[in-house]
């Protein structure tokens, strides 16, 4: 078990983890959410029957992919959810935006 308690050895049911203080879920194939299971904004990745997952997140009504491409692990998605997180830290200042061009 990593240090944010993920299990990578799992493979059944419903886990739960967390990565930069962002609560995450895993449902694998088979599996469903507990009815209380549904939090707006989680990222939820959704094991299909070819092992491959959907990687989105989870809102009232909807779950919105963030690939449209399937991922074939869950150590993907974590990747990318550090990488938006870092860029989010790089550009506080807003300079990004408002400068209305690409700092290049």
């Amino acid at each position: 078990m990593g240090k944010n308690g993920f299990n990578p050895g799992q493979s059944a049911g419903v886990q739960y983890f967390y990565e930069e203080k962002e609560r995450m879920t895993v449902l694998y194939a088979g599996s469903e959410l507990p009815g209380n299971g549904i939090v707006n904004g989680e990222v939820v990745f959704i094991q299909r029957s070819d092992k491959t997952f959907w990687y989105g997140r989870t809102y009232h009504n909807m779950y919105w992919l963030e690939f449209q491409e399937l991922i074939e692990t869950v150590m993907v998605g974590v990747f990318h959810v550090r990488s938006e997180k870092h860029v989010a830290e790089l550009h506080q200042d807003n300079d990004f935006v408002d400068r209305w061009e690409l700092p290049f």
